[in-house]
Order: structure tokens, then C-alpha cells, then sequence
């Protein structure tokens, strides 16, 4: 009788260990594949603040830039050189709206 309770429970006991041991490597494939996600997320959002402070930065030259050539037509008495440095100014807006437009796409579409 003893004999045969010990069998039962060794058969259990490997049983019992045959289901638990799949249940355990899924569970640990689940746990690998979740920190290299992470991993993955984490890469992807340092690109993306990289980037960003590289525009920010590009933006605030282009402010800058901006506002000494405005400051400069103010000073300009020749009408000529004044025309020229509007221009600069409306090519140093237009690029700095483009930017923000590429910023905003760029944004959305990594967001998604």
C-alpha cells in the first residue's frame, strides 16, 4: 500500500513538474519579450527627445537670426538692402514654419 501511495505521488509529483515547467518557460519568453519592448521603447524615445532638442535649438537660432535682421532693415538706409533683408526675414519665417510642420508630423506618426 505504501509502495503504492509512493508511486502515486511520484507520478503526480511528475506530472504536476511536466505542466508547470511550459507554463514557466512562456511565462519567461513573456518576460524577455517584454523587457526588449521596453528596451525598444526606451531607444525610440531617446531619438526622438534627440531630435527634438536639435530643432528646438535650430528654431531658436532661426529666432534669433530674426530678429537681428529686423533690428538691422531699421537701421538700413538703402532701400534696396532693406528689400533684400525682408526677404531673409520671410525665408528665416517660412523655414521655421516648415520645421514646426515637420516636428508636428514627425510627433504624430511616433505617437501612433
Amino acid at each position: 500500500m505504501k509502495t503504492t501511495r509512493t508511486l502515486l505521488i511520484a507520478a503526480m509529483t511528475t506530472v504536476g513538474l511536466a505542466l508547470t515547467q511550459p507554463v514557466s518557460a512562456e511565462h519567461h519568453h513573456e518576460h524577455i519579450a517584454m523587457n526588449t519592448e521596453k528596451k525598444l521603447i526606451n531607444i525610440e524615445l531617446d531619438v526622438l527627445l534627440e531630435k527634438f532638442a536639435e530643432l528646438t535649438k535650430r528654431v531658436h537660432q532661426l529666432d534669433l537670426e530674426q530678429i537681428s535682421m529686423e533690428a538691422e532693415i531699421d537701421f538700413e538706409s538703402n532701400e534696396a538692402e532693406q528689400a533684400e533683408i525682408s526677404r531673409h526675414v520671410k525665408r528665416i519665417s517660412v523655414l521655421q514654419d516648415r520645421l514646426e510642420e515637420n516636428n508636428t508630423k514627425h510627433g504624430m506618426r511616433y505617437m501612433s
